[in-house]
């Protein structure tokens, strides 16, 4: 998907102590006990409290995000007012030309919760055009890049930072080849790096879709310039094609492993390094007509599926509508709602101390 995300402080139950991020550090041995496919994990006991590391990476749990419906403070505020508590994470999309943080990257921040950005391409606001990514990589938009990774720095804090995400998306295939992409990630990165943005957490985001799966390795940056490898699970059920359809129902485990078994079959052979946590930055799903249930049940089921992926440290919750007829819209629904609300209340989801 490639819509914007918003966020703002709301103050009320489960409300979270925000740390200083020098108290943040989390030993890597507990880490890469569990780098590796293993049995179904034990969720967290009640009394356990995790951290995150200065990568993010929660020391045991999951990390629940979300993306409401529109790029607004009021829209994250009213998701967070249906839910059971707020989400530990806000998902947002930015243009070359947008200040980064906005207001409302700021509150996010400001309330204690964690910030992914993905800048994209375009510079909406001086002309309308969509930079390919050879002109990324050949320095056309430094000054742009400069200045938000100098605003991700003031931040003071671990944020992840996304360039162009879906580079695998078919829609793309005009900015470049993959090459290209590649080139110009690690390019951004450099630029990140000269403006002394320590604090920018890479994530790479690919859709995970199979049509895709033949040429998403070309677009692998290299684990150098990657901290964290994501890729999406959405249950569609025919409604790209314009119609829904039932009996094309997927689990949100059958969606995510799309993906993970190519990455786990292939991800040695291209370079990527395995023992990179992993998130799935947007998940859904739509409804089924003849079932009302049959979407809560979706969202309730995601716990029991990232028992069996305990490499999988955060998971994003994409509350805004889609392509074509897609609406995975969840917190204007309280049917629905409840089903996200326990999940944001299981003991697997709710154990992680944010900064």
């Amino acid at each position: 998907m490639a819509f914007a995300s918003s966020s703002t402080p709301v103050r009320g139950r489960h409300r979270r102590r925000r740390l200083p991020v020098a108290a943040l550090a989390v030993t890597t041995v507990a880490l890469a006990a569990c780098s590796a496919e293993q049995q179904p994990t034990a969720a967290p006991t009640a009394s356990a409290r995790c951290a995150v590391s200065a990568q993010l990476v929660p020391a045991c749990g999951v990390l629940l995000g979300v993306t409401p419906p529109d790029p607004t403070a009021s829209s994250l505020a009213a998701a967070d007012a249906a839910a059971a508590r707020p989400y530990d994470f806000v998902y947002r999309f930015h243009d070359l030309d947008a200040a980064i943080p906005d207001e409302v990257d700021r509150s996010v921040v400001d309330a204690g919760r964690l910030l992914h950005v993905a800048i994209g391409t375009r510079q909406h606001q001086k002309n309308g055009r969509t930079y390919t990514w050879r002109e990324v990589a050949d320095g056309v938009v430094d000054a742009q890049l400069t200045a938000q990774a100098k605003g991700i720095a003031g931040l003071k804090v671990p944020v992840w930072v996304t360039f162009d995400h879906e580079p695998d998306n078919g829609t793309k295939q005009p900015r470049g080849s993959g090459a290209d992409y590649v080139e110009a990630w690690r390019h951004v990165h450099e630029v990140f790096a000269a403006a002394g943005t320590t604090n920018a957490v890479w994530v790479w985001v690919v859709t995970g879709a199979s049509e895709s799966l033949d040429r998403v390795e070309q677009f692998w940056p290299g684990n150098d310039v990657v901290d964290w490898v994501s890729w999406e699970s959405y249950n569609p059920a025919g409604c790209r094609a314009g119609r829904l359809d039932p009996s094309r129902w997927k689990s949100f485990e059958a969606a995510l492993l799309v993906f993970h078994d190519w990455l786990t079959k292939n991800g040695a052979r291209v370079g990527i390094d395995l023992s990179k946590p992993q998130m799935i930055s947007e998940s859904g799903s739509v409804k089924d007509p003849s079932n009302p249930d049959r979407r809560a049940a979706w969202y309730r089921d995601i716990e029991s599926a990232l028992s069996r992926y305990p490499q999988i440290k955060a998971v994003g919750l994409w509350d805004h509508t889609g392509n074509n007829i897609c609406d995975y819209r969840f917190s204007e629904e309280a049917p629905v709602q409840a089903g996200v609300d326990t999940l944001l209340t299981s003991p697997r989801l709710s154990q992680t101390q944010v900064p």
